[in-house]
């Protein structure tokens, strides 16, 4: 249950999966593999974090990693957040293996 609330703490990076051209994100968002990426500070569960994204935009979502240069860029990105607090990602298990 401890480690139960102390996910709820985690941030989340949110993604919004539409594609769109570069400089296209709202304000406060960053270009990212054609897709935008914003930070947001506000403590949530995996869920919460992953509903928020969903009300920002048709698409959106928790970011994931597709291939390894996202992974190496992504990690970049999330180790500067993490200096703070911990990040929220969206995973999924691939249905393969």
């Amino acid at each position: 249950m401890a480690a139960a609330a102390r996910l709820a703490l985690l941030l989340l990076l949110g993604c919004v999966g539409l594609l769109r051209p570069v400089g296209y994100c709202p304000p406060g968002w960053s270009y990212f593999y054609l897709s935008c990426l914003k930070y947001f500070s506000e403590p949530l569960s995996w869920d919460e974090a992953e509903s928020r994204c969903e009300g920002f935009q048709e698409g959106a979502h928790l970011a994931w990693v597709e291939n390894i240069h996202e992974a190496v860029t992504l990690r970049k990105v999330i180790s500067y957040y993490q200096q703070v607090q911990p990040v929220w990602i969206g995973l999924q298990k691939n249905k393969e293996r």
